[in-house]
């Protein structure tokens, strides 16, 4: 059995689906025989690893979405092989193995334009109906699966994060005196505008607490950010703009608290890579998934309500939570996986 994993990820920037393809596939490159996974990108793919037992093909003429629907299963037919697409999309003729990692297309269709939500729902839909396995990241999402696509708990394996990779970004010292503030006197938050991220909660809180710098890194744009606010925005709320990984690991470490009042997540990587960071408290929204991934090791509150005064925040223990999950674990319940599969005659 060969299987091929879509690596259309390498064009794309990292975000939280990308950095999970990326570890899962460092970690398999370990763990798998020499031969047994290949990795197709497309031409336009950078930064691609030298991996030892993974080879690596570069496939094709065209980019995006007609390289993954066209290409791409041409390319699985030439060598008899079965897809592993670890990012939501897949090609529709030949899906092979798909990880969704949440129902946001179907829970806040809000947060999407009309084609991109069209267009998802038709690779889910596909997907759930002609894939040879199903993955997601947490117990969650795939009761989430279940709920809008009706697919049996029993068909769809978890395959969570880890946060090993924070490990490797280094601190930088400098930060802080670049964006002005001073350790243990500011909130942090990780922001977009996508509405599930809810970050308005963030406006409210620095509103309702200016004794606080609240500091949000981001894609923000200041004139559209204050739609939230509904007026312009306080002036102990500081927008940051995009922070590179060793700038958000310091402003982690740093800060008094870091805050993720999300409204929907598939699994929530942030509050993870804060702990590793240092960050003495972590404050994630009261919701299901949260409760799942983080137990007690962080401080719950409600994302449709008032953020508590900051000062009442308590210190927590992430020690836990950090044991539970490891991208080599994950890596070693995926390849287990796919050699079930395998075994069940997977053509």
């Amino acid at each position: 059995m060969r299987y091929v994993i879509n690596g259309r990820f390498f064009v794309r920037r990292v975000t939280g689906v990308e950095r999970y393809a990326r570890e899962l596939l460092a970690e398999l490159d370990r763990l798998a025989a020499p031969g047994e996974i290949l990795l197709a990108v497309p031409p336009g793919a950078k930064d691609v690893p030298e991996y030892r037992n993974i080879r690596v093909e570069r496939v094709g003429r065209l980019k995006g979405q007609l390289w993954e629907q066209l290409e791409l299963p041409a390319f699985l037919r030439r060598m008899g092989a079965v897809a592993v697409n670890l990012c939501n999309t897949s090609p529709l003729i030949a899906p092979g193995v798909v990880c969704i990692h949440d129902m946001k297309i179907r829970a806040v269709p809000h947060s999407y334009s009309v084609l991109f939500r069209w267009w998802y729902r038709v690779l889910f839909a596909n997907a759930v109906r002609r894939s040879k396995g199903l993955m997601t990241v947490s117990a969650f999402s795939r009761s989430e699966m279940r709920r809008y696509y009706g697919v049996p708990e029993e068909k769809v394996a978890v395959i969570p994060n880890g946060w090993q990779h924070y490990q490797r970004v280094p601190f930088d010292e400098t930060a802080l005196r670049r964006f002005g503030l001073e350790k243990q006197t500011y909130c942090f938050a990780l922001g977009s505008m996508e509405p599930s991220k809810n970050l308005d909660w963030i406006i409210r809180a620095a509103r309702r607490h200016p004794q606080w710098v609240f500091a949000v890194a981001g894609g923000v744009q200041p004139g559209v950010f204050a739609e939230g606010a509904g007026t312009e925005l306080p002036g102990n709320l500081r927008l940051l703009g995009y922070v590179s990984d060793s700038e958000a690991k310091t402003l982690m470490r740093d800060c008094w608290a870091f805050l993720f009042p999300s409204l929907y997540e598939g699994f929530g990587i942030p509050p993870m890579e804060a702990l590793c960071a240092g960050a003495r408290r972590v404050a994630v929204a009261d919701i299901p998934v949260m409760h799942e991934i983080y137990g007690g090791s962080v401080t719950y509150v409600d994302p449709r309500g008032e953020c508590p005064d900051p000062a009442s925040l308590p210190e927590k223990d992430g020690t836990a939570v950090l044991e539970r999950f490891a991208w080599r674990e994950s890596a070693e319940e995926l390849l287990a996986y796919l050699r079930q599969i395998a075994g069940e005659g997977c053509p």
